[in-house]
């Protein structure tokens, strides 16, 4: 058999949802409200301590929840009622990456039970993927894979195809996608998924295969805690990619089951699924590089254009004469270039 060129260049838990269950006591119940009345009031997100770290209390909450916190690392939904989970938590895929999944559930664990003493975390949805240079899907692909999930789909955009889905998301079982991720990157501008990948070819596809596992498909593995989830990720891998969804070399048995493995999807099942803490630092230094290079386009377009109104000619003297009209501008308008940054840095901070 032809030796596959399939690579993978990064595998692991790209997502983790986590319910909690604490007791909340009335003087943080009052805080919150408090901090959501006044966020309605001025329509917009207020400070709020919790657990030793600064979040923002929207006006609004998340879901069936009153309240969403946000902080850089991800999001906490809480819920005084006690017909929900306490708390739904959403780390962002970044924080993930950057700490690893384990160190971030615990990062969410100690900030919780900083305020609230004792939390019983439970996995509500986790997501598994790998990336691969060299894996090649078309929509003809469909009809060779064989897949327990009765519904298929296929992603186009403008006729130009991006990927096959398997499953529906709303059974809360298993749905798995496989599409080209550097389409979505330029859409996401998560761009530290440059970093991650290495030593990768940007002329070619980088193909993800992502399966989502939902509440449903975690009770049925015995998968209730964030740690026996997390300890069976490369089981999940194997029986995801050998029982759950597959490609096959068509033969003419009409019994696409007994079809061989195809070549490259071996490769997909021998990914090795790390939970390698890539450094928050180095993924937010390569996230905001990849915003400078998306930027410096237009700013460089307002640049010329400034300089061809004001007929000035040169980068330095463009610069000179735009200090001397932003400041005329930023007065007039009566705020101030600190505070316009500052709420600029918040809104990155949590985009």
């Amino acid at each position: 058999m032809e030796q596959t060129q399939v690579r993978e260049l990064v595998s692991g838990v790209d997502a983790v949802y986590l319910s909690g269950r604490a007791h909340l006591s009335d003087s943080l119940i009052d805080r919150l409200n408090e901090a959501r009345q006044r966020a309605q009031l001025i329509e917009s997100a207020v400070d709020f301590e919790f657990g030793g770290q600064t979040f923002q209390v929207q006006s609004f909450g998340v879901l069936k929840y009153r309240f969403r916190l946000d902080h850089p690392n991800g999001m906490i939904g809480v819920s005084p009622g006690g017909h929900l989970p306490t708390f739904f938590i959403q780390p962002r895929a970044e924080f993930i990456h950057s700490l690893g999944p384990a160190e971030a559930v615990r990062w969410f664990r100690d900030v919780v039970e900083a305020e609230c003493k004792f939390v019983q975390l439970s996995v509500r949805r986790a997501d598994l993927f790998a990336d691969f240079q060299g894996l090649s899907i078309s929509g003809d692909d469909r009809h060779r894979f064989v897949s327990r999930a009765k519904k298929r789909t296929t992603d186009e955009d403008d006729e130009t195809f991006n990927g096959l889905r398997f499953g529906r998301r709303s059974t809360g079982t298993i749905c798995a996608r496989l599409y080209d991720k550097t389409i979505e990157l330029e859409e996401s501008r998560a761009f530290y998924w440059r970093e991650m990948w290495g030593n990768y070819d940007p002329i070619h596809s980088v193909v993800r295969v992502e399966f989502e596992l939902g509440r449903e498909a975690l009770r049925q593995f015995g998968l209730t805690t964030p740690e026996q989830l997390l300890d069976a990720v490369g089981a999940l891998w194997v029986h995801l990619t050998e029982e759950w969804l597959s490609l096959r070399v068509p033969t003419e048995d009409h019994t696409k089951s007994r079809w061989p493995i195809d070549p490259d999807w071996l490769a997909v099942r021998r990914a090795s699924i790390s939970c390698t803490d890539w450094g928050i630092a180095r993924l937010y230094k390569s996230q905001r590089a990849g915003e400078l290079s998306h930027i410096m386009p237009g700013l460089v377009g307002y640049l010329s254009s400034f300089g061809a109104i004001t007929n000035n000619h040169d980068l330095e003297s463009i610069l000179d004469r735009v200090f001397i009209e932003a400041v005329s501008w930023i007065d007039d308008s009566g705020i101030a270039m600190e505070d316009r940054v500052a709420a600029k840095t918040k809104a990155w901070s949590a985009a």
